[in-house]
């Protein structure tokens, strides 16, 4: 696996080519700005689109041949989910996350984990632990093939599924957009193939735990999973771990 600033930037008719793919993936179902954000989401995603690139409102304006209003209104919606800057009257920049927002997004996004688990224990059956630990060998086998786009997928795929299992609709609408972040940080953050195999590993602590509803146990494999990705092992208030220790 490799970094996002070793990738080289795609040339511009290439990178156009898989723009107005993605666009097209989308069904006339979905409006205009819809299928903007929908395209440069993937795009972004996939590194199609680099972090810290600008995109122009004329640009995809022209690519998808569409007028810049449903551009202007897709890029203001990619905004919304965190993966973009707007520039007035001109586009948008691809967010750079620091550490710092890393570290700030983890402190959020492991204690909702760990409410979802704990949640979901209780309400989950056996088919339902059997469709978790699927996930895990997806995500497992993406790590052995060395594919980072699909290791992020799945491992949002099996985060989700177990806030799904909470029947906490609220906790499913903030996680579904904390996710999203989620991804993106996870393909633009250098993992070594070792780490990655370690961390996607707790994937089975954290289901084992749930099975046998034990709640300390499993806010451990939570916190253990994903610490080091958000690097708050050293850094956390007090109470953060005192609520599971």
């Amino acid at each position: 696996m490799i970094r996002y600033n070793e990738i080289k930037a795609l040339p511009q008719e290439e990178q156009n080519a898989k723009l107005l793919r993605y666009f097209n993936d989308w069904s006339t179902r979905f409006t205009l700005a819809e299928r903007v954000c929908n395209a440069m989401n993937q795009a972004i995603l996939h590194l199609d689109v680099l972090p810290g690139e600008k995109i122009s409102e004329e640009k995809l304006a022209s690519v998808f041949g569409i007028s810049r209003t449903p551009v202007r209104e897709g890029l203001r919606r990619l905004q919304d989910l965190g993966l973009v800057t707007l520039i007035p009257n001109r586009g948008a920049e691809v967010v750079v996350f620091s550490d710092q927002e890393i570290q700030k997004i983890g402190l959020i996004r492991i204690p909702m984990d760990m409410v979802a688990a704990q949640q979901a224990m209780y309400y989950a059956g056996i088919a339902d632990f059997d469709e978790l630990e699927r996930l895990c060998d997806a995500c497992d086998k993406a790590v052995q093939d060395a594919d980072l786009f699909g290791r992020v997928q799945w491992d949002s795929a099996f985060h989700l599924k177990i806030v799904e299992l909470s029947r906490n609709e609220l906790l499913l609408k903030y996680q579904n957009e904390n996710y999203l972040r989620l991804q993106y940080m996870g393909i633009t953050q250098f993992t070594k193939d070792q780490d990655s195999l370690q961390m996607v590993s707790l994937h089975r602590e954290i289901v084992a735990a749930m099975r046998l509803h034990d709640e300390k146990r499993v806010c451990q494999a939570i916190y253990n999973h994903s610490a080091p990705f958000h690097h708050i092992e050293n850094i956390e208030p007090h109470w953060f771990k005192a609520s599971f220790e």
